[in-house]
């Protein structure tokens, strides 16, 4: 097996530093070892760059580095180079936090957590929300995690500013859940079809 068998070509890797800089969520469809080649990429394209606009300097000595950078362009100028790094390096990140938090979820919890944290929306007390978020996804038996590591991982996961240190109630047939046990199951047989069609 030869080294280009396993190595994106540097036309690919620029056509999708393309397609992400038009439409940054095509990063969620790109495995890490190909974005660890987006960055490789962009530090020799950084690298490129940081000489041209060096020599630009020189050759103009009244220009700002600012200006030469943001008008010195190879396919993208540097700020935009910039962004791109940062904008992955964050995808990581948040792939490899996403690893971990898969571990408190049997398949496909973690994915129908993310559907109902964004779709479902009649409570708007967070806590409320989250705990019957909970007792959904117990009742469908794909929590593997327990109230507590449950509690944390909402604070970190969606960035919970209040006091969340345990659920609203404790028992799932609460009448707060009852009211809404009739719209999260529609929504999570959109959620199934959903992910039966990709």
């Amino acid at each position: 097996m030869s080294s280009k068998d396993i190595q994106t070509s540097d036309f690919e890797l620029q056509k999708t530093l393309q397609l992400i800089f038009e439409i940054p969520e095509r990063l969620n469809r790109i495995d890490n070892v190909t974005k660890r080649e987006l960055l490789v990429d962009i530090g020799k394209r950084i690298y490129s760059i940081l000489s041209t606009v060096n020599n630009r300097l020189i050759a103009c000595p009244h220009e700002t580095f600012e200006y030469a950078a943001s008008n010195t362009y190879q396919l993208f100028n540097y700020y935009d180079l910039e962004n791109l790094k940062v904008l992955i390096e964050k995808s990581i990140e948040n792939k490899i936090k996403k690893d971990e938090y898969q571990k408190l979820f049997f398949s496909p919890g973690l994915k129908l957590f993310d559907y109902l944290n964004t779709e479902f929306n009649k409570e708007k007390a967070p806590t409320t929300k989250y705990t019957i978020i909970f007792h959904f996804l117990n009742n469908k038996t794909l929590l593997a995690c327990s109230r507590i590591e449950y509690l944390k991982f909402v604070k970190e996961y969606c960035n919970l500013k209040i006091k969340f240190s345990r659920l609203d109630f404790l028992e799932y047939r609460n009448e707060k859940f009852i009211k809404n046990e009739q719209e999260l199951t529609l929504l999570y047989n959109d959620f199934l079809k959903l992910n039966t069609i990709e």
